[in-house]
Formats: C-alpha cells, sequence, structure tokens
C-alpha cells in the first residue's frame, strides 16, 4: 500500500496539483496534514480511487475541521495531526507520548515545514515538509511517500526542485 503524505500548502497549490496529478493513480490513501486544508478538499476529484484525510492546522480557520484524526490503512494504525498542539517545533517528546497512547503504528504530522522521517520505540514518523514553503533541512518544497508491505512500514520524502522530483536523503 502506498500513501501520499502531504502538509502545509497555504493556498499555493500549484505543485500538491502536479503532485496528486502524477501519483493519482499510483497511490491508495492521501493524508494532509493541515494549514489550507481547503486545497486538498478542491482536489479529492484528482485522487477518485484513493482515500482522502485530512486535519486542520493553525492557519485553518474552519473550526470544524478535526484537528487531529486517527485512521486504519494497511493493516497500521496511523494518527495524523498538525503539530502545533504537540509543540514539535521544540521537541519530539509531546507527539511521541501522544502517538503511544493512541497506540499508533505511524504518526504523520506538519507544522514546521522541515522534513524528517524516524522511528522511535517501534513508531514510523514523518513530517513531509511543506509542499509550497520550505524551510530547515530543504531549500525545495517537500511531499512524503510512505509504503506499507510485509516487511512494515517506510517512507522518503521527495524533494520538488524546479520540476524535478527527487528522493530527499536523511
Amino acid at each position: 500500500m502506498k500513501i501520499l503524505a502531504l502538509s502545509d500548502s497555504h493556498n499555493d497549490n500549484k505543485l500538491m496539483y502536479e503532485v496528486l496529478e502524477m501519483l493519482g493513480g499510483k497511490i491508495q490513501t492521501v493524508l494532509f496534514m493541515g494549514d489550507c486544508v481547503d486545497d486538498i478538499i478542491d482536489y479529492t476529484y484528482i485522487c477518485e480511487n484513493a482515500d482522502v484525510h485530512y486535519v486542520a492546522g493553525n492557519c485553518d480557520v474552519n473550526y470544524l475541521r478535526p484537528r487531529d484524526k486517527e485512521i486504519e490503512a494497511g493493516g497500521k494504525k496511523i494518527f495524523i495531526t498538525h503539530g502545533n498542539q504537540y509543540d514539535i517545533k521544540n521537541s519530539h517528546d509531546v507527539i511521541l507520548k501522544e502517538a503511544k497512547l493512541r497506540k499508533a503504528d505511524i504518526c504523520l504530522y506538519g507544522h514546521s515545514h522541515s522534513p524528517e522521517v524516524f522511528e522511535e520505540d517501534g513508531i514510523f514518523f514523518m513530517n513531509p515538509g511543506s509542499i509550497s514553503l520550505p524551510r530547515g533541512i530543504s531549500i525545495y518544497p517537500t511531499y512524503g511517500i510512505i509504503d506499507i508491505d510485509e516487511n512494515g512500514v517506510s517512507g522518503k520524502i521527495i524533494s520538488v526542485e524546479y520540476g524535478k522530483f527527487k528522493e530527499f536523503q536523511f
């Protein structure tokens, strides 16, 4: 099973549209971790065969959207959140505690705009970075791909450098 992880489009959704157009038929689930959640809602038609889930971020004004969500995909429990309410810019301690509390296999978040992938205490964590406003270790927009198969969970960050899609090395 392939999952596309996106976050922090901030109403600059041209690149997100291109990624969805390119991967729409190759992925089973799309997850958006907030900050302009309406951007992904506008493009759900592209991924008509994929499950699309999203949470609101600190820049989303529609408080009817969920801030956290738990889903099942590929036999794994996935916890998605924007991350601001778990202080992810300062440490991973709070989000790690929350992921454990929720008995998550996978935890996805955004907010910092800086991509990262790691595993801790048996939980796979990913921040796909920002699809429009990169910060931190990437100067280009990024998104994530997660694979769930018989070998477990793996993931990678893809950097988009002027129309060239490249795997980001950690």
